[in-house]
């Protein structure tokens, strides 16, 4: 009955992963972010111009919220998604980073120990 291949297996336990992981990016995007920087906006703030389109604040967003803390020097206002940031995005936040080395431990392991097993 458990007598399946190996790539039967790596996908049964992989896709979860993976799943989860954009669902993470997708949910901590569009609700977290898009409130914390309506919220900058409303207050006379003003969101990372550097970061249109390339997805940088979504780690350092999820960083900060998780830290609860701010770094000396600052790309953007810290302070501020601190002060914005809600329960349910400490949540994602963390819902995240947790699915994010989830993740890349499972591609790590996969790059390194069964390569040759997806090789022609």
């Amino acid at each position: 009955m458990f007598n399946l291949p190996f790539d039967v297996w790596y996908f049964i336990f992989a896709f979860p992963i993976f799943l989860l992981w954009a669902i993470a990016i997708l949910a901590f995007g569009r609700i977290s972010m898009r409130h914390i920087d309506r919220e900058m906006v409303k207050n006379k703030g003003e969101t990372p111009e550097w970061d249109k389109g390339i997805g940088i604040r979504l780690s350092m967003y999820s960083r900060i919220i998780t830290r609860k803390k701010i770094n000396k020097v600052t790309l953007f206002d810290e302070q501020a998604v601190l002060d914005h940031a809600r329960k349910i995005d400490w949540y994602l936040a963390w819902f995240l980073h947790l699915t994010s080395i989830a993740f890349f431990t499972l591609a790590f392991i996969t790059i390194f120990f069964f390569k040759d097993k997806f090789q022609d």
